[in-house]
């Protein structure tokens, strides 16, 4: 059962930290991420998707003994190939998010729409990734998705 607590509060997005792409990959990998990353998996699904979606599929399973916790917040890096680094892309900025608590308990997985706006900000083909901040076992971890943008 999903519980979901309501904090009356608008909040921010998180900045995340910018990875070169080969770390970053072995951030990604649901293999590592399960060794070492505390027992939760998030990935995009599927990886690639055509232009301009307006939105795309977050899935993030609980494979811990506890229940973790996540807001709605998250943000959208592009990778850029000139300089070898991730460059925060979105949501646009302005864009308010209601702070909402999400609880997963163990073994359990969901799906969450995230918003790219394609109607606020162009989307080039490309490498992209979604950050989200998790609460598990009491440590704040952050967690990456890559998906693909095509022609």
């Amino acid at each position: 059962m999903k519980k979901v607590i309501v904090l009356l509060l608008v909040t921010g997005l998180f900045s995340c930290a910018k990875l070169p792409l080969q770390d970053a990959e072995r951030v990604y990998s649901s293999e590592l991420i399960r060794d070492t990353d505390y027992g939760v998996v998030m990935h995009v699904t599927p990886v690639h998707y055509d232009i301009p979606p307006a939105t795309i599929r977050l899935e993030i399973t609980n494979k811990t003994d506890s229940t973790i916790e996540f807001g709605a917040n998250y943000t959208i890096d592009r990778y850029d190939t000139a300089s070898d680094e991730w460059i925060e892309f979105g949501p646009p900025e302005g864009t308010a998010v209601i702070a909402i608590m999400y609880m997963l308990e163990p073994e359990k997985t969901q799906n969450y729409n995230i918003g790219l706006f394609p109607d606020k900000i162009s989307c080039p083909p490309g490498t992209y990734r979604i950050t989200k901040r998790i609460y598990v076992n009491e440590k704040n971890m952050e967690y990456y998705a890559p998906f693909v943008l095509d022609e």
